[in-house]
């Protein structure tokens, strides 16, 4: 009766994607990092709520790490630093 088991790969992407512009812009509009903070605690309590009430609930994985995603964040940090530099020169 209930949804599918959750997966968390679109959860991951929304997270990258808003750190991404957050990291790469925070310099352009300061107030920035603050109201995504916000948004990203509102979504996490709505996504714990989908998780705990309407989902199947999800089998533990044991890992060594966050896998490919930390390679990636890596990119988007050393691809921030280039930009907010950038920006503050120009």
């Amino acid at each position: 009766l209930m949804n599918p088991p959750h997966d968390s790969f679109p959860e991951y992407i929304t997270a990258v994607v808003q750190f991404s512009f957050v990291a790469c812009f925070s310099v352009v509009l300061p107030i920035t990092p603050f109201f995504c903070l916000v948004n990203y605690l509102l979504s996490m309590r709505f996504d714990a709520y989908k998780l705990c009430r309407g989902r199947r609930r999800p089998l533990a994985k044991k890992t060594g790490g966050i896998g490919i995603w930390e390679h990636l964040l890596h990119i988007v940090v050393v691809i921030a630093v280039f930009t907010n530099c950038w920006l503050m020169t120009y």
